[in-house]
């Protein structure tokens, strides 16, 4: 491989061919949310305003078929970092879906659906906006859904006072089927993950060698393989659950599980990988 300066220049063959490959396998995972996305339907009929647990899985899944477009332009161009950084919006998606998915019933969506209303409030309020009214549809929000007992007597001046309750992933302690919102395995991703985001790779990609300092050429395609079997495991974990919650034919988790096995296949390619000398 060979660097030639501001932007990185690919002239490996093979390792040209695996990002190919990862990129195709990155539009065959659209392509099945594409046609995943119409089998998502209403279970609450008439009163579709009132199934609150199918409007955010349906609404979660359209926002990991954006994080998953996104990656995917960015693959492209070989900007593996910025695609990392949409990468962990992507998990987060995934994980916040997985636990409603795996709580039937509206309790735990009604509890996400608050958290994210109580922080947009504290943000509005920080920013110096009146969110007198918005407190009000807060309190009686929790009083017209009698599924939050938790909270049905908490004392609301602040979004803090909700956010100190439920805040911080504490909602997802509340649903019916208790569950962690990180696996160990998932730590272990997002934790790397939050470094690429907030720059902390920075010494370690642009560094002295030989007393020379040395900068990371712009589109260097390093951990492409690891992103595009990232995508593809998380997408398989929900189109999982998905093909319980609504029925789903067979065929689209098959697709899914055959995505993730070829993407498997360029992460151990070691002649495919990316490297830095």
């Amino acid at each position: 491989m060979e660097d030639t300066g501001f932007y990185f220049k690919q002239t490996c063959p093979k390792i040209q061919k695996g990002i190919d490959e990862a990129v195709e396998l990155l539009r065959k995972s659209m392509k099945l949310g594409e046609e995943i996305f119409p089998n998502l339907k209403f279970k609450e009929q008439p009163d579709k305003r009132r199934d609150v647990r199918t409007a955010i899985i349906i609404s979660l899944f359209k926002e990991l078929l954006e994080r998953i477009d996104g990656i995917l332009i960015l693959l492209e161009k070989h900007s593996t970092l910025n695609a990392n950084i949409i990468l962990r919006s992507y998990i987060e998606i995934s994980f916040d879906l997985r636990i409603i998915l795996k709580n039937q019933g509206r309790k735990m969506a009604l509890y996400y659906m608050l958290d994210k209303r109580a922080d947009t409030l504290e943000k509005d309020m920080v920013a110096g906006t009146d969110i007198t009214a918005g407190i009000q549809d807060i309190i009686e929000f929790i009083a017209t859904n009698s599924e939050l007992v938790e909270i049905q007597n908490l004392s609301i001046v602040s979004p803090k006072d909700i956010l100190n309750k439920i805040g911080n992933k504490k909602w997802c302690k509340f649903g019916y089927n208790c569950t962690e919102y990180k696996t160990s395995e998932d730590k272990i991703f997002y934790k790397y993950l939050c470094k690429e985001t907030h720059g902390e790779n920075s010494m370690g990609d642009n560094f002295y060698r030989d007393d020379r300092f040395e900068l990371r050429a712009l589109r260097f395609p390093i951990h492409y393989e690891v992103i595009v079997c990232l995508v593809t495991d998380y997408m398989l974990k929900i189109v999982t659950l998905l093909k319980d919650e609504f029925e789903l034919d067979e065929i689209y988790l098959n697709r899914a599980d055959n995505i993730f096995e070829l993407a498997k296949n360029i992460l151990y390619d070691l002649e495919k990988r990316v490297t830095r000398e």
